[in-house]
């Protein structure tokens, strides 16, 4: 276009130079003639511009809005499938339908016995995962669209789950993978009175029960089959890797900590008496200090796993904690053991085994643990033993140290220990 404008300007100048050497008349005459041309070309050009042809070929009006073909089906002559328009209009299988529109699919199960569900929605071959198995699913046009729906006989599964959970039954529709029903399993779950459905979550869904295999999205459940949900109360206050505590209601039962904390600070559980079980931070392999009070009168735990990479367990940290039970496993890499850390944990049993690179024991660190048979000190390492650090255990339970400067430590600072109990073994 704009070249072609440039062609009749050319012509214009030329002829309106010719004209100069023409009488006053004549030369009057060729510009009036001239502007006129010109005149007329520029209309043209701006007439071309102004009304484009649409779509069709045509002149002139705005592009049609385009349109896609809709089909729709069911997958089983057991139901059927119901479209319609956001403004209620019915549409037929393969009716083109205009991009923007909301197309809603309702399916409907015509066979009343045997019982049937829905079993998913497609897209072509595709399955529709976030349509799930519920009865209508609505999509927006921007391109050709090909809905089908697959319907099965329903089975039922029991639900069941840890110290939270209420036993319930779902039906589902059998041969369904576990990723298309599990958020409908999940909407079934209830939590027994007592907690605040609030502050727990799934923490993850297993097959049978808590120690059994997690199910994968692809796992398809056996007609009466066992669902186990294991919940985690949710409301954990964590900044920068530290654990501070938590919002809401006082956690209650077995509670699994986030695996990427770095420490557990000062507070952080104290007197959270209704937590249970066993506290289980071994997947917390970041984790390096347990702080003062952390767990200081817990009394419902019943169990404790310490991580790997834990090095220091700090004032009062299991102090009170006094249905701790089982040997007290403590890590290599433990550094130390402040005051008062495991006062009063009176159901720990069997041989307390005190890591090689521990520096420091706390005074009155195990006070009143009296159900240790035996300790061994296997560090070299430590600063002077705390005062009454072992006091009120068992009378006369056997000590093994590695060097007679800890036994001298060991005599020292703890007035209820004999030379007696004390045997010097370096291979320890």
């Amino acid at each position: 276009m704009f070249f072609f404008s440039k062609i009749l300007y050319t012509i214009s100048v030329n002829l309106f130079t010719r004209g100069k050497n023409m009488n006053k008349i004549r030369t009057n005459t060729k510009i009036a003639a001239v502007t006129a041309v010109f005149t007329l070309a520029v209309a043209f050009i701006l007439s071309a511009c102004t009304n484009p042809s649409d779509s069709s070929g045509g002149n002139g009006g705005t592009p049609e809005t385009p349109k896609y073909e809709v089909k729709f089906k069911a997958a089983s002559p057991v139901g059927k499938i119901i479209a319609k328009l956001d403004n209620g209009t019915e549409i037929n299988n393969g009716d083109t339908v205009e991009k923007g529109q909301t197309v809603t699919f309702t399916a409907e199960i015509t066979v009343t016995s045997p019982k049937y569900l829905i079993a998913g929605w497609l897209q072509g071959s595709e399955p529709i995962v976030e349509a799930g198995i519920e009865s209508s699913y609505s999509i927006i046009i921007t391109k050709p669209a090909d809905i089908s729906v697959v319907f099965e006989k329903a089975q039922q599964i029991t639900i069941k789950g840890d110290e939270r959970v209420e036993t319930s039954s779902i039906d589902i529709p059998e041969n369904t993978l576990w990723k298309v029903i599990k958020s409908d399993v999940s909407k079934k779950l209830q939590l027994k009175s007592g907690y605040q459905a609030d502050d727990y979550g799934i923490y993850e869904w297993k097959i049978t029960d808590k120690n059994g295999e997690a199910i994968t999205d692809d796992h398809k459940l056996a007609a009466g089959g066992t669902v186990y949900a294991v919940t985690n109360y949710t409301k954990f206050n964590i900044d920068a890797g530290a654990l501070k505590g938590y919002t809401g209601g006082k956690p209650k039962g077995n509670i699994i900590l986030p695996s990427d904390i770095t420490k557990i600070d000062e507070n952080a559980f104290k007197a959270c008496t209704e937590l249970t079980g066993t506290l289980d931070l071994s997947k917390c392999i970041n984790l390096t200090l347990i702080g003062y009070n952390a767990f200081y009168k817990c009394s419902g735990l019943t169990g404790l796993i310490l991580p790997e990479n834990l090095t220091t367990i700090d004032i009062n940290a299991f102090a009170e904690c006094e249905n701790l039970t089982g040997e007290l496993n403590l890590p290599e890499s433990l550094k130390s053991i402040n005051n008062y850390a495991f006062n009063n944990c009176k159901k720990l049993n069997g041989e307390l085994s005190l890591p090689k690179n521990l520096k420091t024991i706390g005074k009155l660190a195990f006070k009143f643990c009296n159900g240790i048979t035996s300790v061994k000190i296997r560090s070299d390492k430590l600063d002077p033993i705390g005062e009454q650090a072992f006091v009120n255990m068992k009378p006369g339970i056997p000590f093994t140290v590695k060097t007679n400067e800890v036994k001298g430590m060991l005599e020292n600072s703890n007035s209820n220990i004999t030379s007696t109990q004390i045997t010097i073994d370096s291979s320890i």
